[in-house]
């Protein structure tokens, strides 16, 4: 038994929704005079993974508020996406640092600031 290697000369891109499946047409051809041929079909499904880093948009940011802003007022939104699709391109939003005193809150799903 011989075989043949489908090989990737160029890495795919799951994020081009152009390029997600490929359906191909092998032939393998033996060495007689005449020649015999078979073909057979093959489909590669390229499958997302977490190649994208989340970015903010509109930054950076500056706010200002007053002194005297109630508890619960709303400071700003910020906002950010990812390329990944479905579940891999979806954010979530914490404070890292800055925030020893808990003056500030944010909504881990919307990007709220409070």
């Amino acid at each position: 038994m011989f075989t043949g290697n489908l090989v990737v000369q160029n890495p795919p891109d799951f994020e081009n929704p152009n390029l997600r499946q490929f359906d191909m047409r092998i032939e393998v051809r033996d060495q007689g005079s005449p020649p015999k041929t078979a073909t057979a079909n093959v489909r590669v499904v390229i499958e997302d993974v977490n190649d994208n880093s989340p970015k903010f948009l509109n930054t950076p940011y500056a706010v200002s508020i007053n002194e005297s802003t109630s508890v619960g007022s709303l400071v700003f939104t910020v906002m950010a996406s990812d390329k990944d699709f479905g579940p891999r391109g979806q954010v979530n939003y914490r404070i890292k640092s800055g925030n020893d005193e808990k003056k500030f809150i944010i909504d881990g799903n919307t990007g709220i600031t409070c």
